[in-house]
């Protein structure tokens, strides 16, 4: 007799004494337990294999037919999505959506070849190990069935929402692009060139930087913001979330870059302007105390330097550390904002990793039936008499946490949030690497 999660197995009471057990009766029990799970498993699938060795009907062959054509046409799209262009390489390299859409793409042409694993390795004349394998293909395949059709209900769902709201969103676009772009550039521009936190900079250099930046904000309003904003295809863009919630996720995410575009330019300039400084204050430096570098060896080396030359890297070293505060400051305000805007980048990369990688099958069949998803088993003695009128072990099959289940979330967010990544930021800041 057995209780529901619960095995119960006869052991005599010779077995229960503490003093030692032969080898040959482990063996003999162990193998009559593995007779019967090969018996349990043979009868349960009997009438499976017996109903797939028949022949096929002709819409089960149409079927067929279509679902490999579909896969062929999905691993197509993923071969012209990972070409190197000239210039540019990789789509799935260089955008969001175009990488969202190499592995959504990837992700479907897999559930057929995966499917019929799945079934060699469950109702084939298989191995005991291919069988233990299939129960993991099973659960990846189940689990990537259900994450598309759910990013595609939820796609669908936002895409109607879209092209029913198609006016106000538009609005509400040109409205934080203008608010939140084109006016929040200007005012930094102002802060910036009128002592910002009462730090006095150079007005000259100052107002040398701003006009420039002033001058490419509205090139680029003029010449592309304008004609975009005016016919912004949101239908379009609707469109997408037919390839899913993530797609469409990932679509923002490049919107957000296209449109912020003169933060990206500012922030570029910025950037080249402040590690030239810096490259040019430690060559002025070198000169100053009579070194100079030997990249032959990549070291410092002392160095005879006429007065001339040290005269003019004397002056032009007081003149740069002179202007430097300015450039740090620029430097520091659109690097801010750079950081600014890829934060929201990445709460929505994270949410498009989140959707690929959630074992959302794995939860509900950990919610529904615990006992099929084993992390371990717990022996226990018993004495029952209710369960075996002798003394006997209770085996019980201990389910794997949910917390186990999640921590492939945890891979995902570690990549957007490790310490190494988050050191790698503020190093390219401080050394003046443009940060992509």
């Amino acid at each position: 007799m057995s209780r529901r999660g619960t095995a119960s197995l006869f052991v005599p009471d010779d077995l229960l004494e503490p003093r030692e057990i032969s080898g040959s009766v482990i063996a003999t029990r162990a193998d009559q337990l593995d007779v019967q799970i090969n018996i349990l498993h043979q009868d349960s699938h009997t009438s499976l294999r017996e109903a797939d060795s028949s022949p096929k009907a002709p819409a089960a062959q149409v079927l067929y037919s279509l679902l490999l054509l579909v896969t062929a046409v999905l691993q197509g799209c993923v071969r012209i999505l990972s070409v190197r262009l000239p210039l540019l390489g990789p789509l799935s390299e260089r955008t969001a959506f175009a990488r969202q859409l190499h592995t959504r793409f990837a992700q479907a042409a897999s559930l057929l070849p995966m499917y019929f694993s799945l079934r060699r390795d469950l109702y084939g004349s298989g191995s005991a190990e291919a069988r233990a394998q299939a129960h993991t293909t099973y659960i990846r395949f189940f689990n990537l069935v259900w994450l598309v059709a759910n990013d595609f209900i939820v796609g669908m769902a936002l895409a109607s929402y879209v092209r029913d709201n198609a006016p106000f969103l538009k609005h509400l676009a040109e409205k934080l692009v203008r608010v939140y772009v084109l006016a929040y550039l200007r005012e930094l521009l102002a802060w910036l060139s009128s002592w910002p936190m009462g730090v006095k900079l150079n007005d000259e250099v100052a107002t040398v930087i701003c006009g420039a930046f002033l001058f490419l904000s509205q090139l680029w309003e003029n010449v592309f913001l304008g004609p975009v904003l005016a016919h912004l295809p949101v239908h379009l863009i609707g469109l997408c979330g037919i390839l899913g919630a993530s797609s469409l996720l990932a679509l923002t995410a490049d919107l957000i870059s296209l449109l912020t575009l003169p933060f990206f330019a500012c922030y570029v300039a910025a950037t080249l302007v402040y590690r030239w400084s810096l490259s040019t204050l430690s060559a002025l430096f070198n000169v100053f105390r009579g070194r100079k570098y030997n990249p032959l060896r990549s070291r410092v080396e002392p160095a005879t330097y006429d007065v001339d030359a040290l005269l003019l890297g004397t002056i032009l070293f007081v003149t740069i550390s002179f202007l430097f505060p300015t450039l740090v400051a620029f430097y520091l305000a659109f690097a801010s904002s750079r950081l600014l805007i890829l934060s929201v980048q990445a709460v929505l990369l994270m949410g498009v990793s989140a959707l690929n990688a959630f074992p959302l099958f794995a939860l509900l069949l950990r919610f529904k039936s615990p006992r099929r998803l084993p992390g371990g088993v717990d022996l226990e003695a018993c004495e029952d008499v209710r369960h075996w009128p002798e003394r006997h072990l209770h085996l019980r099959s201990r389910p794997v946490s949910y917390l186990a289940i999640l921590s492939s979330l945890l891979v995902v967010f570690d990549e957007f949030l490790s310490p190494r990544g988050l050191l790698k930021v503020l190093g390219s800041l401080l050394s003046g690497r443009v940060i992509w």
